[in-house]
């Protein structure tokens, strides 16, 4: 008797304890009173044998699967065949479009803690949140022809770390302060005009800031080909990179995690030789990590990440062919910092690559494939592990420009 009072008195302490999550005033779950009688039975049932009760079921919805780190932004074109700015989600398969422009997006940069991004349409340079919403024209730059000077172009912007201003490029590079609402021009573009038509000299664009946000890599465009250089918002220098081999200094760029130097990677023959550098930021310095001496004796690299455990993540190809024509096949490789020490073929699949979107840890890479024809303006999107794990397609075709989002 004793022991189907206790019994009672827990299924009513139970009961009353529902009836005040039931009362006005107290904000929860809603309760339904055949829920409380699934909940008494199974109490009851419990202590009767000995248990413990079963835990309430959770109205909470489960959190949907991802699949990526984070969300990826990415330019592909929209109904219309206009350029715009998308975002899939971490689950691999839902993706939003942001921007509805008039005019094709540019080239883009987000924030990768907040969502932000901001582009470039018609010659406007925009802000919005992360679902596109409060569009926001910061500067017009007015309307171009297809043969306008370099300098009145508005593109490449870049975030500062901290939100608080964008670098681009506008008659130079420069800088979009918030604060003030205004536009500086620090470095501003050389052009010649002695023969009375103006020729550009060097032009000046934001690439990507170094880790700790105190430097900016920016690109120095030449009439034909260009080269890279390091500028310093502190001091206002500007260091410019110094090949090696001599000539253009062109290919994927990447900082190492010390903010200390520039890898830059070529899977591309031409004005500057394919293969794996090093650049010193301090002084522009470059060395050769793995080069191509001459053209029967090429190496292939691209998108280089010097990961969290001090080993070198690439794309790489050394083909035994000399000159080989078109996209050059790569694999996806593991070495030392050095780019050959215990250098390791990590998957046998071999890619051509258009572009490659590491995740920070080096655990995956989204790869960006060369379509089958050749077109080079966007490509299809898989999700390629270090681990050997079957690759995933994503369902995402004629993509671009890939970042991280939070």
């Amino acid at each position: 008797m004793k022991r189907i009072r206790v019994l009672i008195g827990l299924a009513v302490l139970l009961m009353g304890t529902l009836a005040c999550a039931l009362s006005p005033g107290v904000p929860s779950t809603p309760v339904t009173l055949d829920r409380v009688g699934t909940l008494v039975a199974a109490t009851l049932t419990a202590v009767a044998e000995g248990g413990s009760p079963a835990p309430a079921p959770s109205d909470t919805p489960a959190p949907p699967p991802t699949l990526l780190p984070h969300s990826v932004f990415y330019l592909a074109g929209d109904a219309d065949g206009l350029s715009q700015v998308f975002r899939l989600d971490s689950d691999g398969a839902t993706i939003h479009q942001l921007t509805d422009e008039p005019a094709n997006v540019d080239g883009f940069d987000v924030l990768p803690w907040d969502g932000r991004i901001a582009y470039v349409a018609d010659n406007q340079l925009i802000v919005a949140a992360g679902d596109g919403s409060g569009r926001t024209v910061l500067v017009d730059g007015g309307r171009l022809g297809d043969g306008a000077p370099f300098s009145g172009r508005l593109f490449s912007p870049v975030w500062v770390p901290d939100g608080t201003a964008i670098a681009f490029h506008y008659n130079g590079l420069s800088f979009y302060q918030f604060a003030s609402g205004s536009v500086a021009t620090v470095i501003p573009d050389q052009i010649d005009s002695g023969s009375g038509l103006p020729l550009l000299k060097e032009g000046y664009s934001p690439a990507s800031y170094s880790p700790d946000g105190s430097k900016l890599l920016v690109f120095i465009s030449y009439y034909e080909a260009g080269t890279l250089g390091v500028y310093s918002p502190a001091g206002g220098g500007l260091t410019k990179f110094t090949s090696p081999g001599g000539g253009d200094i062109l290919g994927t760029s990447a900082w190492t995690p010390d903010s200390a130097s520039v890898l830059l990677a070529s899977q591309y023959f031409g004005y500057a030789s394919p293969g794996l550098d090093r650049y010193n930021a301090a002084d522009g310095s470059g060395a050769a990590l793995i080069a191509s001496p001459n053209e029967t004796d090429l190496n292939f690299a691209e998108a280089p990440l010097l990961a969290p455990d001090g080993q070198l993540y690439f794309f790489f190809s050394h083909p035994t062919s000399a000159l080989p024509g078109g996209s050059v096949p790569l694999q996806m490789v593991r070495s030392a910092a050095d780019g050959v020490s215990g250098r390791t073929a990590l998957r046998p699949e071999s890619f051509t690559l258009l572009e490659a979107l590491w995740a920070p840890d080096a655990s995956l890479a989204i790869v960006n494939q060369q379509p089958v024809g050749g077109d080079v303006s966007g490509g299809n999107l898989a999700l390629v592990h270090t681990d050997g794990q079957p690759v995933v397609p994503l369902p995402i075709s004629g993509a671009r420009l890939l970042h991280w989002g939070p």
